[in-house]
């Protein structure tokens, strides 16, 4: 491991809050488990992702926003589809944290596409055994959160992965990071 990619991470890791006994152990964290957020906000660094930075504070993470990704509706094919992108970055992970805000009582039309789209012609064992958890927010997300959370254990269940729990608020964030943390030791 570089050392420019230690500074990063612990530059990183102090500025979300964390401790330098915190900054200190990203990276060094045994074997290589791979933790993906799938991002379904149009914002990349709204509510939704400040969110999931708590969850992943000094824990190593890739981001996958979805509205970086094209992806044709059901019906639509085209070339500049990149739903298997997005299946390779899941299949890659250990722990999935899939992040919706609220839009008109439900979650985003980027999640809802995906999950449309990953049954078509999707290799169920090539995103098995991943835990998820799921954030929820926005203004007013308790209307949502049944049916939001339904469809996720759903998918869950269909492709083998295990529902962790849900995560509405910054408290809800930081007891899943201290648990994740003290698993990472």
């Amino acid at each position: 491991m570089n050392l420019s990619y230690i500074l990063c991470a612990t530059i990183f890791s102090l500025t979300l809050g964390g401790s330098m006994s915190e900054a200190a152990a990203v990276g060094k964290e045994k074997g290589s488990i791979k933790r993906v957020f799938l991002n379904a906000s149009k914002n990349k660094d709204g509510t939704t992702a400040s969110l999931a930075k708590v969850i992943f504070k000094g824990l190593e993470f890739k981001a996958v926003n979805l509205v970086d990704y094209h992806l044709d509706q059901i019906g639509q094919e085209s070339k500049a589809d990149q739903k298997m992108q997005i299946i390779d970055e899941i299949e890659k992970s250990k722990l999935l944290v899939v992040g919706t805000p609220v839009y008109w009582s439900d979650m985003t039309g980027y999640l809802k596409t995906f999950i449309d789209r990953l049954d078509l012609d999707t290799d169920k064992e090539r995103i098995k055994g991943a835990d998820v958890y799921l954030i929820i927010q926005g203004t007013e997300p308790s209307d949502a959160i049944s049916g939001i959370t339904t469809v996720i254990e759903h998918v869950c269940k269909r492709f083998g992965l295990n529902y962790k729990g849900l995560i509405r608020d910054r408290s809800d964030a930081t007891s899943v990071n201290k648990k994740l943390f003290a698993e990472a030791k």
